[in-house]
């Protein structure tokens, strides 16, 4: 979901500006912050999917003025939200019934997935690359249980069985989300000693169990974690994160073996980490996917390692590392300038030079729809979820969440 804000002392919501803003995905949710001494805060849905420009008010604030002195922005001009604007740019809410109507509202083709904190200041970021992380840590983990032989922990499948971690709490790189939308606010609302967060984002693609791409990601994962030089197809799949075919966040739905899954209507999304040891088999990928490299590769005019000597995003260092190719390059200088320009652009777009900076961190918080839950709401949206049987004992039908209702309903 595409996410806008406008600060102004006079705010202007022009149809024309706006349905040219949203034209890639036709639908938004825009904050306009008025700078007055309340800094009031609107925040609104806009969708133009049937070629009329509709606009929702999803929520109302008022902001601390001091807010504005965290972000930079430029005046009267519509801006993406970016991380440092995420405090400004959510909606909140203190009952059941108002998060519900926003929900009806961007939710309007159930595309979204959600996923429910606790606490708001909280990132999205999974239980592996928590605390202390490194490159060996999940190679560490995996040979305890591989040394145990935990049953449930080394099928065939390895993306299973690093499902079947995460349901057992040990530390995966995968995070947990919910087609439900009151699961995660049942989970944001857990305890009331901060303010919790849900977050709404609306995925390209979710792979199923039975497609050929969730098994391509389960064999990665399985090298990736047991340090198996990577195969052809897996270093494809990396490459392909790069060059935009295949997204940051990657979503799965699998079998449903255990009931906490069902009752949940759970799914992840798994956070890929590039090591230091893939970057080199990455770009030469990369490399030969460019249109420079189709081109005259067939010709054998292209030497691969001559190209991958190319550390530089400079146009200058292109063109004289493509005038060395081979004296029988068909290139004349105005031909070769224009062609080293075009491919110094595609390496640019598909992050030739930014390899090493990848790691954990995706889109996820950038493009999600943040809800905040006042902790002083937490209680009475508690009840309110128990009034539709949504409780410890329903969202986990097990005895731990028998156990756990017992202990809400008696303790709590």
């Amino acid at each position: 979901m595409q996410k806008y804000i406008y600060i102004s002392t006079k705010i202007r919501k022009n149809s024309k500006t706006i349905t040219k803003l949203i034209e890639q995905t036709n639908e938004a949710v825009i904050w306009y912050i008025s700078k007055d001494t309340n800094l009031n805060s609107e925040a609104y849905y806009f969708n133009n999917k049937n070629g009329t420009l509709k606009r929702t008010l999803l929520s109302t604030d008022i902001l601390d003025i001091a807010l504005l002195d965290t972000i930079t922005y430029t005046e009267s001009m519509y801006m993406p939200v970016n991380s440092t604007m995420n405090e400004i740019c959510v909606l909140k809410v203190d009952s059941l019934i108002k998060y519900i109507e926003i929900i009806d509202v961007i939710n309007d083709t159930s595309d979204f997935v959600f996923r429910g904190q606790k606490d708001k200041t909280w990132s999205l970021k999974a239980s592996i690359f928590r605390n202390g992380y490194n490159h060996n840590k999940e190679y560490d983990i995996y040979r305890e249980i591989r040394k145990n032989r935990f049953e449930d922990l080394t099928g065939s499948k390895f993306l299973d069985n690093l499902i079947h971690m995460q349901h057992y709490g040990i530390p995966t790189r995968l995070l947990d989300w919910s087609r439900n939308p009151l699961i995660p606010l049942f989970f944001a609302c857990s305890d009331n000693k901060n303010d919790g967060k849900i977050f709404a984002y609306k995925p390209n693609i979710i792979y199923e169990f039975d497609q050929e791409q969730f098994k391509q990601i389960s064999t990665y994962l399985n090298e990736d974690f047991n340090r198996i030089q990577l195969n052809p197809h897996s270093i494809k799949f990396l490459a392909s994160i790069f060059r935009g075919a295949q997204p940051d966040s990657i979503f799965i739905e699998s079998t449903i073996e255990n009931e906490r899954l069902k009752a949940q209507r759970g799914l992840f999304s798994i956070q890929i980490d590039i090591r230091p040891n893939y970057i080199e088999y990455i770009r030469e990928e990369i490399i030969k996917s460019t249109k420079l490299f189709s081109k005259y590769n067939k010709k054998n005019l292209l030497d691969i390692d001559q190209i991958k000597k190319l550390a530089l995003p400079d146009l200058k260092h292109i063109i004289d590392t493509l005038t060395t190719y081979k004296t029988t390059l068909p290139l004349d200088g105005m031909i070769i300038d224009r062609e080293a320009e075009e491919f110094l652009k595609e390496l640019t777009q598909v992050n030739y030079w930014k390899q090493e900076n990848h790691n954990y961190d995706t889109n996820l918080n950038s493009l999600s729809i943040e809800f905040i839950i006042p902790k002083e709401y937490k209680n009475k949206i508690r009840k309110q979820l128990e009034s539709l049987n949504i409780n410890s004992m329903t969202v986990y039908p097990d005895f731990f969440g028998f156990v756990q209702y017992i202990n809400d309903k008696y303790e709590g």
